[in-house]
């Protein structure tokens, strides 16, 4: 750091020598890009330390991005009778640049939060009631756009439920 101030002395008194000005010229692109460096370094460490808090994605803030992500459950579908002891629910999420998170939500009470692809869950049906249940899946992007999508299963049948 002492040297880039010498230079920088040297470089403003006159009279004006080509590499003193060359000089000048690299110290202020030094001294300007340091914030920048610092706050990468600082932007990774976040990372890495919300890596083991189980943060939620790792995608680019995105700022004037208006185009909503989409998110479909594939699995089960639309009015499907569950029956068994588990149920694989399979959500589809995209986004034209990156799905920071999905959420999964049972009979309105949040199950699951994903961070990446697959958004697959095994849904454990031994303890669940029969009846019409609700399975939903929103998701985000890293603008904050946000989309969501419901289905209705029906957990046994009518005057014989199923195990």
């Amino acid at each position: 750091m002492g040297n880039l101030i010498v230079a920088f002395r040297k470089a403003i008194n006159p009279p004006y020598k080509p590499a003193d000005l060359v000089t000048l010229f690299v110290t202020i692109l030094i001294l300007l890009a340091l914030p920048l460096i610092t706050i990468e370094s600082t932007n990774s460490q976040n990372l890495e330390t919300r890596a083991g808090e189980n943060a939620i994605s790792n995608c680019p803030l995105t700022i004037g991005d208006k185009v909503e992500p989409t998110v479909a459950i594939e699995n089960p579908q639309e009015g499907n009778r569950v029956i068994g002891r588990s149920l694989l629910i399979k959500i589809r999420a995209t986004d034209n640049i990156c799905v920071q998170k999905v959420l999964l939500l049972i009979d309105g009470t949040s199950v699951k939060t994903f961070a990446k692809a697959p958004y697959d869950y095994s849904w454990d049906l031994q303890s669940v009631e029969a009846g019409n249940h609700t399975i939903s899946a929103q998701v985000l992007d890293s603008a904050g756009n946000f989309s969501m999508a419901s289905v209705s299963v029906f957990r046994g049948v009518k005057n014989n439920l199923l195990p």
